[in-house]
């Protein structure tokens, strides 16, 4: 009994965590979105009657937590993109 009980309470209390995370998540993902959406409907460039981008419903469940490890010796390349402009990366 005392091992369902321990499992119950683990089970109960990393739902309630999840439940507060995902209210996080969605939070500052709606507030990227409004500060994008802003800097798109700059008046100095030609954007005043700009809408908004069509952004997908937030779901929690597909978020992922991990950890970015750059790798030490990246290759380097030039992107090509649709003008003559090459960016470096590295990978």
């Amino acid at each position: 009994m005392k091992h369902f009980f321990l499992l119950f309470s683990l089970l109960v209390g990393s739902f309630a965590i999840a439940q507060i995370d995902s209210a996080k998540i969605v939070t500052e993902a709606l507030a990227f979105q409004k500060e994008l959406d802003s800097s798109y409907a700059d008046p100095e460039h030609d954007r005043m009657h700009f809408e908004g981008l069509p952004f997908f419903e937030i779901d929690p469940k597909f978020c992922v937590e991990a950890k970015f490890k750059k790798a030490k010796k990246p290759r380097i390349f030039e992107m090509e993109t649709t003008t003559d402009r090459l960016p470096v990366y590295d990978v």
